[in-house]
């Protein structure tokens, strides 16, 4: 149960993090777009990693 918790925070962090960043500072859209990109890919690559330990570990 924590593990997929933990999957769904990372794929959600970035998402929750650029919308902040966007209310907070809207004058660097597009530097925070760029970076919100790299955030999301980074993260979707632990997401996968965390369900192959997953499924690793129910073998």
């Amino acid at each position: 149960m924590m593990e997929m918790l933990r999957i769904i925070l990372f794929i959600f962090a970035p998402v929750i993090a650029y919308h902040l960043c966007l209310l907070l500072l809207p004058s660097v859209i597009d530097w925070l777009y760029i970076i919100y990109n790299i955030l999301l890919m980074i993260s979707l690559w632990f997401a996968a990693y965390f369900i192959g330990e997953i499924k690793k570990d129910d073998i």
